[in-house]
């Protein structure tokens, strides 16, 4: 009996140790970007914001992440003076992720159209577009289709670490009988019928794939390259930190890089890396910024690049 009782708290301790575990673990940083819109129609102009503010709320229903509120992401954008307009492609998505201090950013573009068609159905087919007893009558019907697309970006290294794409619908009925109308027409909460489901569809997945995307962000931690940005005596100060995955202890390699370019385009094809010395780093600054001892060599200077030691 005891045996029994002693392994049934033990089970329970484990239980409540694996929560702990869980409620602990560091949550990936992330942001979203409106949605690039692309369709025309009643909720042209608004779609992306509204969607942005949808996803943001499924974000957070996860307890993955650590999602970045609208209006800090405006006013960080303002104070650098940054100007999104139009579809946000990788290359950009990249530096208002590094501006923004977060791992992750979505970003991604929808799709609507409304279509409307006469309607004849059922029971009803006497009465819409025709005739009865001499009331004329008429009905439609319409039908709007909404489709998303969701990409993540790794913004250290701009690779893409999750796709996704939805495709939802709602059809509304209108019936109108000399002049007066019944049944549904497009409202507000159209939008929200056709985006919210994909939305969902859409945050389910990437919830399910936060180890592919931490192990992506670890990966490219191990190979990641950052410069010298000031010297203080003994002391180096580099561009990359805690959003590089950088960690007191880690050892980096300081090379002087010649870009080899091609002279009849100037494609960059390769560098030539020539060994400086290595350095240690001492303290985890800030998201872009750490702080290393030299270990060997002389000779350093600002623009010098850093890399990580196998």
């Amino acid at each position: 009996m005891f045996r029994k009782f002693a392994l049934t708290l033990a089970a329970a301790a484990f239980g409540a140790a694996a929560l702990r575990a869980r409620a602990d673990e560091p949550k990936l940083r992330i942001a979203v970007l409106d949605f690039h819109e692309s369709g025309q129609g009643y909720w042209y102009g608004h779609a992306g914001t509204s969607c942005e503010g949808w996803f943001v709320d499924e974000l957070v229903n996860t307890k993955k992440y650590r999602v970045m509120e609208r209006q800090e992401l405006e006013k960080i954008l303002g104070e650098q003076g940054f100007q999104l307009s139009g579809a946000v492609d990788q290359k950009t998505a990249v530096k208002v992720g590094r501006m923004l201090g977060v791992q992750l950013l979505i970003f991604g573009n929808i799709d609507f159209t409304e279509k409307e068609s006469e309607a004849h159905t059922g029971g009803l087919g006497g009465l819409i577009g025709g005739r009865l007893g001499g009331v004329y009558g008429h009905g439609s019907k319409r039908t709007t289709e909404g489709n998303l697309t969701a990409r993540v970006v790794n913004v250290q290294t701009g690779e893409i670490l999750f796709s996704d794409s939805e495709t939802v619908s709602d059809s509304s009925l209108n019936i109108s009988i000399m002049g007066t109308g019944g049944g549904s027409s497009w409202d507000n909460t159209k939008l929200k019928k056709v985006f919210q489901p994909a939305i969902k569809k859409v945050v389910d997945k990437l919830a399910g794939s936060s180890g592919e995307l931490k192990a992506g962000l670890a990966d490219a931690a191990s190979g990641a390259e950052g410069k010298i940005v000031k010297l203080a005596g003994n002391d180096l100060y580099i561009n990359i930190g805690k959003i590089e995955g950088v960690n007191p202890g880690d050892t980096y390699t300081i090379v002087n890089r010649e870009e080899i370019t091609d002279p009849e385009n100037g494609q960059v094809l390769g560098s030539d890396d020539k060994l400086i010395g290595k350095c240690t780093v001492a303290k985890v600054m800030g998201d872009h910024l750490a702080t290393c001892t030299v270990a060997s060599g002389k000779g350093f200077a600002s623009g010098q690049v850093v890399k990580r030691k196998d």
